[in-house]
């Protein structure tokens, strides 16, 4: 992937889109109410409401610029009755519903300063080394100390019963999040199949398999 390429909101929807596919697919889930929480561009929200998997899709999001690309997303595809944006820090807009059947997230993989180099494979940066080199914005890949992820588990119960994750593999596995659970809350549904991702994506990115996809049941 060359930098000129490189998209400073992507946060790898463009691909993981399909992996919440064969997701939703292979545990046949559809639901009416969505949202897509660290919502980015929206890709996964709009691919999955458009192909089927929601019948409505609200994103959450705290980047102003994204928060713009989402409104003409919206108003281009014409789904003004389907979707709506909150722009928000985590769950703390007062605005956003709180009965969503499932809430969807790409949040930040990394909880210390790594870094996945765009234009070269598997080139991570730790702490204090050569952190010019940086070319994503730190909001897209880092959750220092998992806080980020502590604050959407304390809250999520109060605005869904489901809350489905893609995380990446190499910096956190299911038991690095249950001690941050609820005695109320289980995870459910951990998926890591091989990525079914079309050809001309795989060739543009050389994506490796690295991700890894789960549910917390909010009971």
């Amino acid at each position: 992937m060359n930098l000129k390429d490189f998209d400073p909101l992507e946060g790898g929807g463009i691909w993981l889109r399909y992996y919440f596919e064969q997701y939703f697919a292979k545990y046949n889930l559809k639901y009416k109410k969505g949202a897509e929480l660290c919502a980015g561009k929206g890709t996964i929200g709009f691919y999955l409401l458009e192909n089927g998997y929601f019948e409505t899709m609200d994103f959450i999001e705290v980047n102003p610029d994204a928060i713009a690309v989402l409104h003409e997303t919206i108003k281009q595809k014409g789904l003004e009755e389907k979707c709506n944006v909150y722009m928000s820090d985590c769950l703390t807009n007062p605005d956003i519903p709180k009965d969503y059947d499932c809430i969807i997230s790409n949040p930040p993989w990394y909880s210390s300063e790594v870094y996945f180099h765009s234009d070269r494979e598997n080139v991570f940066l730790p702490d204090g080394e050569n952190l010019d080199k940086r070319t994503t914005p730190p909001l897209l890949y880092m959750d220092r100390d998992w806080e980020l992820h502590k604050r959407i588990f304390s809250t999520i119960s109060n605005y869904t019963k489901v809350l489905t994750l893609v995380e990446g593999a190499m910096a956190s596995a299911p038991v690095t999040f249950e001690p941050m659970l609820s005695d109320n809350q289980t995870i459910e549904r951990v998926f890591n199949d091989d990525h079914n991702i079309p050809e001309r994506i795989l060739s543009k990115w050389k994506i490796p398999h690295y991700s890894y996809i789960f549910s917390i049941i909010n009971s």
